[in-house]
């Protein structure tokens, strides 16, 4: 499974909107979309970690494989 569709999976979990998640995380709403639909784009470690103390979990779960 894809870095995006965990994204996904754990947000969805958390009953959190992608305008949510996007708003803990910091980031923009059209990279939170980017990401978890799979683009070509390509999220640097710095948001990823944001994404995942956002989600309150280690950034190894979005990470593994």
């Amino acid at each position: 499974m894809g870095i995006g569709r965990k994204i996904a999976k754990l947000r969805q979990a958390r009953n959190l909107t992608q305008k949510e998640l996007a708003k803990r995380a910091n980031i923009s709403l059209s990279s939170l979309k980017k990401i978890e639909e799979g683009y070509n784009y390509k999220p640097n470690l710095g948001m990823l970690a944001r994404i995942a103390n956002a989600l309150g979990v280690e950034l190894k779960k979005i990470l593994e494989e």
